[in-house]
């Protein structure tokens, strides 16, 4: 301003001073196929697919994340996916985070995507996850409450039994299948759709997700567990243990009921980490 830098945001300038912008360049938002990226398909039809992502890989371009999505992959195997949800999203519905894997629906089609969208909407599609968490969240039961977006760290999301300020309802049912100290797998049916629901319901508990460096420390975990250095190493490998296991619904189109499932990981069960 007036040919000095001003870096304050509490800044205020005085009348008839000359401001001058310096605007980031525009980022090339054109998405280019990527044959390179494997991608592996479930089912498909006129209308729709499912494929099974991998962890490790984002679902659509976004910020820090211009090429090497899924998205890249899947033009180069649909290249007239719709571009209802955005022009960087054709195709999706819905997403899965970056080393979450699993089952995923995609749109062929404008028409297959507004009908599959609603569909999301109206909670008709079943959704069922398979995660490896720390400790023992207690006996199978719904947990309800509401999320938001941290208000310091932008990054995370926080639940809370009690509605606070900008929070969504969000409600599921989980189920524990196998405890050996310190982890325990567990079924969840998602009952709403909120960014990290998973991560932050069971964070909340005490019982972050194995693997995941955003919610759960592992060195203070480690400590709170007991766990030694081999033991560590053996839940480091498995990396983010979150899995889209299994889609339901009635095929918006046909009308038949569609179910497509994932084996849980075998090196998830507590017993094979730590035998």
């Amino acid at each position: 301003m007036d040919g000095v830098v001003q870096k304050k945001p509490s800044f205020k300038s005085k009348q008839n001073a000359e401001v001058v912008l310096s605007l980031p360049k525009a980022q090339n938002t054109e998405l280019a196929p990527a044959p390179e990226i494997g991608l592996d398909i479930i089912y498909q039809d006129s209308y729709l697919a499912v494929i099974n992502k991998p962890p490790g890989i984002t679902v659509h371009p976004g910020i820090g994340t211009t090429s090497n999505t899924l998205v890249h992959a899947l033009l180069a195997h649909f290249p007239e996916l719709p571009d209802d949800a955005g022009s960087d999203r054709p195709g999706i519905v819905h997403r899965l985070d970056r080393d979450t894997r699993g089952l995923l629906l995609i749109a062929k089609t404008s028409e297959s995507h507004r009908r599959l969208a609603a569909l999301f909407q109206n909670r008709k599609i079943r959704k069922i996850y398979h995660a490896l968490v720390w400790g023992n969240p207690g006996p199978a039961r719904r947990l309800a409450g509401y999320i938001r977006r941290h208000p310091k760290e932008r990054r995370l999301m926080q639940f809370s039994p009690v509605a606070t300020e900008n929070s969504r309802q969000a409600s599921l049912f989980m189920k524990p299948l196998k405890t050996k100290e310190p982890v325990t797998l567990i079924e969840i049916e998602l009952e709403t759709g909120r960014t990290h629901q998973i991560r932050a319901t069971f964070a909340a508990l005490g019982c972050p997700v194995t693997g995941d460096t955003l919610y759960g420390d592992m060195d203070k975990l480690c400590r709170r567990f007991k766990i030694g250095k081999a033991r560590r190493a053996a839940l480091e490998v498995q990396g983010l243990c979150l899995q889209a296991s299994q889609l339901e619904f009635d095929h918006p189109f046909t009308g038949d009921n569609m179910k497509f499932t994932l084996p849980i990981p075998e090196s998830w069960y507590p017993e094979k980490i730590f035998l």
